[in-house]
């Protein structure tokens, strides 16, 4: 399924015969949904996040640019990481050979738990798709 906020998570479980496996959201550190993610982890539904990496708009985030200093690595790895850092499985948009391989590094490396919080902070409610849930 795709785009079930919280509220529509709540509603289904209420009819549902069948759990769903999988919940696709927009999901980025600027966009935390925290209580999308413990509700799915609580019920077993595995978070997947379209558009992780706010297709870049978000990479000169000086907080984010600190981070990658820390561990030498690009925004992209950085923001891949903290997906899965919180079980989460992005699945960014590439087509260059290039930038599909520095993807698939960010599972090469972890981040520390304090620099996770840190990312959680950047939440600002960013958008790069309409709100789903504004058609409610």
């Amino acid at each position: 399924m795709a785009n079930y906020n919280l509220a529509l998570l709540h509603e289904l479980k209420q009819y549902a015969t069948i759990k769903p496996a999988v919940n696709q959201i927009e999901f980025s550190p600027w966009l935390f949904q925290e209580k999308i993610l413990n509700y799915c982890k609580s019920e077993h539904i595995q978070l997947q996040a379209y558009s992780p990496i706010t297709r870049g708009l978000k990479f000169g985030d000086p907080r984010l640019v600190a981070l990658c200093e820390k561990y030498q690595k690009t925004p992209a790895q950085m923001v891949l990481r903290w997906h899965l850092e919180h079980g989460i499985s992005p699945i960014p948009k590439s087509v260059k050979r290039e930038r599909l391989v520095e993807n698939f590094e960010a599972g090469q490396f972890s981040m520390e738990a304090q620099d996770v919080l840190i990312m959680n902070g950047f939440h600002e409610n960013f958008r790069i798709c309409e709100d789903p849930g504004q058609y409610l």
